[in-house]
């Protein structure tokens, strides 16, 4: 089975407020399954410190 990470990048960073990036990402999950991919996990990219950078780790602190 072919399985999915949806990267929801709301500017929201507390994953209990609720985004319109969630509810197209729960469209998305439907939209998914119907095509018989597997939604393993959302991340919510405003809730990690992500430092910028062009490598992989940025150092100290970069999720």
């Amino acid at each position: 089975m072919l399985k999915a990470l949806a990267l929801n990048c709301t500017l929201k960073p507390d994953p209990a407020q609720a985004s319109s990036t969630d509810a197209m990402i729960a469209a998305l999950e439907q939209a998914f399954v119907d095509k018989g991919v597997e939604l393993t996990e959302t991340v919510r990219v405003a809730a990690l410190n992500i430092k910028p950078g062009v490598t992989s780790d940025e150092g100290v602190g970069d999720d």
